[in-house]
């Protein structure tokens, strides 16, 4: 924020482990996969909204 006015949103997309072993199943982690901000990129353009993908973090600039 700048002087009270977002700037910037960033988000790390996380996949909760369904399907692995119960002690880990529903634990939140880094996905590996940026095929959701791909698809976030591409669904958000025709709004002229722009995102960034940085070091497996999708950054929206506002």
């Amino acid at each position: 924020m700048e002087g009270g006015i977002l700037k910037r949103l960033e988000f790390l997309p996380i996949e909760l482990g369904f399907g692995q072993p119960r002690s880990i199943s529903g634990w939140p982690k880094p996905a590996k996969d940026l095929s959701f901000i791909e698809r976030l990129i591409e669904m958000s353009a025709p709004y002229g909204t722009e995102i960034k993908i940085e070091n497996g973090i999708g950054k929206i600039v506002l």
